[in-house]
């Protein structure tokens, strides 16, 4: 185990459920996955979160003991337990946020500070329990893939929740939060970096490959393709760009070949010559024993 990686847990997980302490439970927000069924939870019993997150979880974990390697099992017990600590910490100190009630700020909070939270977790190879082991577990058992599974499962609480409390507004604004936590977690996981990658068809590869080279800098790779009808050998433009440059980018080809065929696609993570070098191997003697 890495000290760094836990550290980073750690700290996600207090990201987190101060957010949930502070925020979700006073204004009584709801949430998808395991986190919404402790809350329902405790706005029904008053059982608190903290208890309910360890008595879901466990039954899990000791579920996945062997279908997950034991980094990820590892790491996913030090998460869920560190947010049902972090919860029985954060309850014995009282706070107020004075937000005035605006449901929409705290919203935003609530997504910023989930987001950068689960994203320090999720960076670290380790999870906070609940919905996503359910899902890995189910993942070898249905055809869904892992996010369809995360997503029916979320979906599934937050329906439960509109039709226990009936409260379609406080859904709304919990749909809000969800959308903003995932960005978030996006921004954290992915480095930040991210651009369009280009894949050109042209017969006029040799012009658009030199004017991308010349006037956006930017390095391109010919990769060898074959048409299906013609069966004829044809070259195909691969170019990465960034964000501020994807207008420029898409008038150049437009200029040398109105007729050009381009796809155009989500680089979510860029690394390497040319853009920013956001990943850094871990040290190896940086270990727990």
């Amino acid at each position: 185990m890495h000290l760094n990686k836990i550290l980073q847990i750690l700290v996600g997980t207090a990201l987190f459920s101060f957010a949930l302490q502070y925020l979700v439970i006073p204004y009584q927000l709801f949430e998808g996955g395991a986190t919404g069924i402790t809350l329902i939870v405790y706005y029904l019993l008053k059982i608190p979160v903290w208890l309910t997150n360890i008595l879901i979880n466990a039954p899990l974990l000791y579920l996945g003991r062997k279908a997950f390697g034991n980094s990820f099992l590892i790491y996913s017990i030090i998460g869920s337990l560190s947010v049902s600590g972090w919860l029985l910490l954060f309850e014995k100190i009282p706070l107020s946020i004075p937000l005035n009630n605006d449901l929409l700020i705290v919203s935003v909070l609530t997504g910023i500070l989930f987001g950068l939270g689960l994203g320090l977790v999720f960076r670290a190879g380790g999870t906070t329990g609940g919905s996503d082991i359910v899902a890995r577990l189910l993942e070898n058992r249905t055809p869904l893939s892992l996010g369809q599974l995360m997503f029916a499962l979320d979906f599934s609480v937050l329906a439960l929740e509109l039709i226990v409390f009936q409260n379609l507004r406080l859904i709304t604004y919990t749909l809000l939060f969800v959308f903003i936590t995932s960005r978030v977690i996006d921004l954290i996981t992915e480095g930040g970096y991210a651009g369009r990658g280009f894949i050109i068809v042209s017969k006029h590869n040799q012009q658009i490959a030199q004017a991308i080279s010349s006037e956006l800098n930017r390095g391109v790779t010919v990769l060898q393709g074959q048409g299906y009808y013609s069966q004829e050998p044809i070259d195909v433009l691969y170019c990465v760009v960034s964000r501020s440059e994807i207008q420029e980018m898409k008038a150049l080809i437009h200029r040398l070949d109105p007729r050009a065929f381009t796809t155009i696609t989500e680089a979510h993570e860029i690394i390497g010559e040319g853009f920013l070098e956001t990943f850094q191997p871990e040290a190896k003697h940086e270990t727990v024993r």
